[in-house]
């Protein structure tokens, strides 16, 4: 090879080099482009709508938008139902009805508290994140229903009656009467629990006994305390004169408290 021919040689394999170097700075320069463009699209997407990994209760809501998050939510509250059983049977009552509602406003809203900071939007690739259901209870609205369901099945207790006999002379006692009435008392833990995981559930109403507030046995003591006054001996003076009061004027005179 003669000094010529090197030379070529040389020249050839130097723009070689220049054109890999082109090459490989073109590529180095593209890799970030790429991801930027990657990268903004992603934020763009997910801009309005629930990050990857995004979940309420196990229901996979990623990549939908407030609207579609609402209307699932709605969906599965209304689908919620507790059934109760009851001495007769059983009833299915809503989340309404129990007066406890899942606040779809608000869990919208935490859900997508993430899109406001970029750093969600990275983690969001990595891992995944559950959301709580946020819940409100009118215990009024409880109350109404339990009551309106154990009106079927209430007794109301009667208390023991003192009252003068007819002979005028003599108190006597009606006998108080147990009562009787619907309790469910994990009903409204059951219908909490169930909102917040939007699924049904079961619970069970029971008749319980209501006792009087004044037994036969206070009302026995009232009595025997009346008539041993109607039984006193008693004898009025005026002066000179004196009055001896029947057994009907003493029983007459004698008060019954009410309670």
């Amino acid at each position: 090879m003669d000094v010529m021919d090197g030379a070529i040689a040389l020249t050839g394999r130097k723009s070689g080099v220049k054109r890999r170097n082109k090459v490989l700075l073109s590529g180095a320069i593209a890799i970030p482009v790429v991801l930027g463009v990657s990268a903004s699209a992603y934020g763009s997407h997910y801009r309005s709508r629930a990050l990857p990994g995004s979940t309420v209760v196990g229901m996979d809501v990623a990549g939908m938008t407030r609207e579609q998050v609402a209307v699932a939510l709605q969906q599965k509250a209304d689908a919620v139902a507790i059934d109760l059983t009851l001495p007769d049977g059983t009833r299915s009552a809503t989340l309404k009805d129990l007066g406890t509602t899942v606040d779809i406003e608000t869990t919208v809203n935490r859900i997508f508290a993430a899109n406001d900071t970029w750093i969600s939007y990275a983690e969001a690739l990595f891992g995944s994140r559950s959301i709580d259901v946020v819940t409100t209870t009118d215990r009024a609205t409880f109350e109404a229903y339990l009551a309106g369901l154990g009106a079927t099945y209430a007794k109301p207790a009667t208390d023991a009656k003192v009252t003068l006999g007819k002979d005028k002379t003599t108190f006597e006692v009606a006998p108080a009467v147990a009562g009787r009435a619907l309790e469910a008392p994990d009903l409204a833990l059951v219908a909490q629990t169930a909102a917040t995981t939007l699924t049904s559930a079961t619970a069970t109403a029971a008749l319980v006994e209501q006792a009087p507030a004044v037994p036969t046995a206070t009302g026995q003591e009232v009595a025997s305390e009346a008539n041993a006054l109607v039984k006193a001996t008693v004898r009025i003076k005026d002066g000179s004169n004196s009055y001896t009061p029947t057994a009907q004027d003493k029983a007459s005179w004698v008060q019954i408290p009410a309670d």
